[in-house]
């Protein structure tokens, strides 16, 4: 079982190393995953170390490295992300690294000139289309022409005196007069030429086109007239590239303080006004040049956007490499900033290694130091010391979820038995227990598999999402949780909350068809419901034995069902918790052993095995016992006659009496022959009561022993070892 039984020893090394090789080695040595630096600067601030500012630069690459990342899931999404290769670790050398950095300065610089270029196309074009949107919601309002197509064909001339006039004397572009029902406008154009008509087009959020409609009219005072388009404009953001949807609007109105108020207003809903032509010949020549630029600008876009897709496609394979070289470079400036330095220019740093792992870390360090190139060797030496050591265990993808969930409840401490291969077994077996469906078990089964099957390609996306990861790292605690729900599936007979008739159920109704038709009918007659009882003695097929797997299937459609299964998980519940719990008092056992502490195996092993023995065990046998003796047939246990099931004693009320030292009459039967009413609750077996009272009595004997016993003996002890350092101070004394 190795490090997993008992954890790693380990020795407290100190290292003596060059400056010019310390960058090699620490490469080397951050290769095995087998050292623990200590931080020999904890009194220095973090900005205030040696390699600070490499770290720094170190940052810097990573925040250009995630913007060029950004870049690529953005514009290149079919490409996934490559995994970054954790097998072949080669420390990048400070010479790759500084053409890394050239190389990054230059592409980020790029990229962002080339978002704020495509930023501004893209405004450009949104403008060039609100703008043509604009001017053909003009012509449709004006009625100029009928359709869009034919604007672009043939530019006429249009008179917007008429609808001046017409407009003056309170009627609609259509030339309808408004209805009584319209609230009354006031005459915006008198009868004047139309160079004397004001108004304002532009463009506002569809959402913001009722609310815009009301502040305006009553900012005014009722004095404009507001028109809005149906058709909306869809376009993208130049920023998020969503989708926004506009409409055209057109204000008339009479005054430059209307206009003031007008813009104000515009500005507060976002509402982009344009200068729109007076005359339809203008409106339709300005269509034709604004047309024109759209198609140019989304051509330039266009090819934009294609070469920052080819450029971002090559960038793709090469972010990985550079993202694990700066990650490298950065953590080993990390560790070397707990490193002192000295006036000759050499690192001392102190480190915890496995102890079968030091000729391993020489050899890396020697590694190092003949790539640095240096003259001068690094020195490693072991140093005697009474610190603890840090818990250290190895582990594999395998056990990695299982040594997780024993240290989220407290890391063993230095050479601690282990129980996480335990765990192995215990955790999905007790989970299984409680879960116990044989269809769910299967699904979870399935999805476990997924995730092995996958497990390359799960690596390799990188996902973020920490619901996800979760699942993905306990894929293999998900596979044995299923197999073993599976097995307890079957044994309780249990899938999808339905049982499963396989080898045909020991239970036969002894009731013939004519016996059952007259209980219906008595049952309609009466308006309530009857149940059938199947007496064991003739439903039950005994030369046939019980169900060869598994709870019989006939337990699916009782009346009783829950009554009974509960009864028995919960029983085998106790039992498992119970043996769970001693095997773990017996690994504590180990612990004490191995530290040769009798104060804690008199005073708290064997207090808490006797506690749990005398209640806790004893309420296991009493469970055996009753399995195997109280059965559905009368009979003789332990010299008492057995009238039936329900006399069967009740274990839980019975443990109640056992701390309630409350008394109980022997047997089932009452002096005249009669059967107890209460016969579940009295004693099932001689001398009971002073059984349970001995039992009651020795474990409240050990409370005080374990709550008291290992204090006392730690202050004890204390004192001793003063008294003996004071004689041994006094005799030291006396010789001199």
């Amino acid at each position: 079982m190795g490090s997993l039984y008992r954890s790693e020893p380990m020795k407290l090394c100190q290292m003596i190393i060059a400056k010019e090789s310390c960058y090699d080695i620490v490469g080397q040595l951050g290769k095995l995953n087998s050292v623990q630096f200590n931080d020999l600067n904890t009194n220095i601030g973090q900005f205030s170390r040696t390699f600070v500012n490499q770290v720094r630069r170190c940052e810097e690459l990573e925040r250009k490295l995630r913007f060029l990342e950004r870049q690529v899931v953005e514009c290149v999404p079919e490409i996934e992300p490559e995994k970054i290769d954790m097998e072949n670790l080669e420390t990048p050398t400070l010479a790759e690294v500084n053409q890394l950095e050239v190389r990054l300065d230059e592409l980020e610089k790029n990229f962002s000139e080339l978002n704020t270029n495509d930023c501004q196309l893209r405004k450009n074009l949104n403008e060039c289309k609100e703008k043509k949107g604009i001017l053909y919601g003009v012509e449709d309002f004006f009625k100029v022409v009928g359709t869009k197509v034919r604007i672009e064909a043939n530019i006429e001339s249009y008179d917007e005196e008429q609808f001046a006039m017409s407009f003056s004397m309170g009627m609609n572009p259509q030339g309808t007069v408004s209805s009584g029902a319209d609230i009354p406008l006031t005459p915006l154009l008198s009868e004047e030429t139309s160079e004397n008509a004001w108004f304002t087009a532009g463009v506002i959020p569809s959402n913001k086109k009722v609310t815009f409609e009301r502040v305006l009219w009553r900012a005014c005072r009722k004095t404009v007239f507001v028109w809005t388009s149906e058709e909306e404009l869809v376009l993208d953001d130049p920023v998020t590239l969503e989708k926004v949807r506009k409409v055209v609007f057109l204000v008339f109105f009479k005054g430059e303080s209307l206009k003031q108020i007008i813009d104000k207003v515009c500005d507060g809903f976002n509402a982009h006004q344009y200068p729109c032509p007076k005359t339809s010949a203008e409106r339709q020549i300005s269509i034709i040049h604004t047309t024109e630029r759209i198609k140019d600008l989304e051509i330039v876009t266009r090819e934009t956007a294609r070469h920052r897709y080819e450029r971002l496609k090559g960038l793709a394979s090469d972010l990985p490499k550079w993202l694990k070289a700066v990650h490298m470079q950065k953590s080993i400036y990390h560790v070397m900033n707990k490193f002192t330095v000295d006036t000759n220019g050499f690192l001392a740093a102190e480190c915890w290694i496995p102890q079968r792992d030091i000729d391993v870390i020489r050899q890396a360090m020697h590694d190092g130091y003949q790539i640095s190139g240096t003259e001068v060797a690094p020195i490693l030496n072991i140093v005697k010391t009474k610190v603890q050591p840090p818990t250290f265990h190895r582990t594999n993808k395998f056990t990695h979820v299982f040594q997780s969930i024993v240290d989220s409840y407290g890391i063993a401490s230095y050479r601690e038995v282990n129980p996480a291969p335990y765990t192995i077994i215990t955790f999905p077996f007790i989970f299984a227990v409680m879960f116990g469906d044989a269809a769910h078990g299967l699904i979870l089964l399935l999805a476990g598999l997924f995730f092995i099957f996958n497990e390359k390609k799960i690596t390799s996306a990188r996902i973020q999402d920490e619901i996800f990861n979760t699942f993905f790292n306990g894929r293999y605690l998900i596979v044995l949780m299923g197999l073993f729900s599976i097995y307890t599936g079957t044994l309780y007979n249990d899938a999808f909350a339905k049982s499963v008739n396989v080898f045909g159920s020991s239970w036969s109704s002894p009731y013939n068809d004519s016996e059952v038709v007259s209980w219906i009918k008595t049952e309609k007659e009466a308006g309530r419901k009857m149940d059938v009882i199947l007496d064991p003695t003739n439903a039950y097929d005994a030369e046939r034995g019980p169900y060869p797997w598994g709870v019989d299937p006939i337990w699916n459609i009782a009346e009783n069902r829950l009554i009974f299964l509960n009864s028995m998980k919960m029983k085998a519940s106790v039992l498992l918790g119970i043996i769970q719990m001693t095997f773990g008092l017996f690994l504590s056992l180990l612990n004490f052993i191995h530290e040769r502490s009798l104060a804690d195996i008199f005073f708290n092993f064997l207090p808490q095995l006797i506690f749990m023995s005398c209640i806790f065990v004893y309420l296991c046998i009493q469970i055996v016992i009753k399995w195997i003796f109280f059965s559905a047939h009368p009979d003789t246990i332990f010299g008492m006659d057995y009238p039936g099931p329900n006399c069967a004693p009740s274990l839980l009320i019975n443990l109640i009496n056992m701390f309630m030292l409350k008394s109980r009459p022997l047997g089932y039967y009452d002096e005249k022959g009669n059967i107890h009413q209460t016969c579940y609750l009295n004693q099932w077996y001689p001398q009971e009561s002073l059984v349970e009272l001995i039992l009651l009595t020795i474990a409240m004997c050990c409370v005080p022993i374990m709550l008291f016993g290992k204090p006392l003996a730690s202050y004890f002890a204390e004192r001793r070892r003063k008294a003996l350092l004071k004689k041994g101070v006094r005799k030291m004394t006396s010789v001199s």
